[in-house]
């Protein structure tokens, strides 16, 4: 690695002022975070020429998985207008890890904004290396290497 060093134009260009300020837009209307602040993402949205901005729960402590309070908002090319707004959870679920002598297969949430697991679920499971079992009504979903797999039937024991 080498030293830092400040570039000699320090002006934004068109499209980091709009990826500002589409950050911006969704930070004003984001409803109120889990852990005191929100993570942001900002990307170009791939279906428009908009953008992407996801606010995403912090971490409240070291190894622990905020799998709740993510949130997705879809804003204009200029940055300006958000255009949707997605719960990507409907609480603020953190789970502990299993301590690393447990031969645990991963963590296990239930997921109930949609029918399938969402892209943060993917995300929790690559950023904090464990697998994670997602569970939507029925089924049972396992996330795990950058994947959602095949979904299989939760099976009920009769009383």
């Amino acid at each position: 690695a080498g030293k830092p060093t400040t570039p000699s134009d320090r002006a934004l260009t068109d499209r980091e002022r709009a990826a500002f300020a589409a950050r911006m837009s969704a930070a004003k209307i984001a409803p109120k975070p889990c852990a005191g602040t929100f993570n942001s993402v900002v990307a170009k949205d791939p279906t428009s020429d908009g953008w992407l901005v996801w606010l995403l729960s912090p971490s409240p402590a070291r190894g622990a998985v905020p799998v709740g309070g993510h949130n997705r908002f879809s804003i204009s090319a200029d940055g300006r207008t958000v255009k949707q707004v997605d719960a990507l959870s409907a609480s603020c679920l953190t789970l502990q890890p299993p301590p690393p002598d447990a031969k645990a297969a991963g963590l296990v949430a239930s997921h109930v904004v949609s029918p399938t697991p969402v892209e943060t679920h993917v995300f929790l499971s690559l950023a904090y290396r464990q697998p994670l079992y997602v569970v939507t009504g029925e089924q049972f979903w396992p996330v795990q290497e950058g994947r959602i797999g095949r979904p299989s039937p939760i099976k009920r024991q009769s009383p």
